[in-house]
């Protein structure tokens, strides 16, 4: 995915493309963190749509932001180590070095899917209960 001159890929090589995505991943995060509260504190909406649905709908959204940072995820640790395969020196050091960013993404990935799911599936009842006088 990232090219680089030459066949010599040092730990600072895997290091500094481990950031990038990792940052990718934070990125895919942050959006679905931002479309249920877009869609619940924006302004735009399509005509004809009720705030609910569109609530709901961002739910959609929010489960497939944090489906594709998961596999960003998956991605970028496996550029590092194969389960059942050798790893070299250089990459496991990387690994060590990223593995609890990962496991924090990853819990947050998780939660993430959990809420979009309930949010995809009943977000016009949670935004009624919540706006029901």
């Amino acid at each position: 995915m990232f090219g680089k001159s030459g066949n010599t890929k040092t730990p600072q090589w895997y290091r500094s493309t481990t950031w990038i995505c990792y940052s990718v991943v934070l990125l895919l995060i942050a959006a679905a963190v931002a479309a249920p509260l877009y869609a619940y504190f924006g302004s735009w909406r399509p005509a004809g749509e009720t705030e609910a649905i569109w609530l709901q709908r961002s739910g959609a959204v929010t489960t497939l932001f944090s489906f594709m940072a998961g596999a960003m995820s998956v991605f970028a640790g496996g550029r590092l180590y194969t389960p059942g395969f050798f790893g070299d020196k250089d990459r496991l050091t990387v690994l060590a070095e990223f593995k609890k960013w990962f496991r924090f993404a990853e819990a947050l990935i998780f939660g993430l899917s959990i809420i979009g799911t309930a949010v995809w599936g009943y977000g016009d009842l949670m935004y009624t209960a919540f706006h029901s006088d």
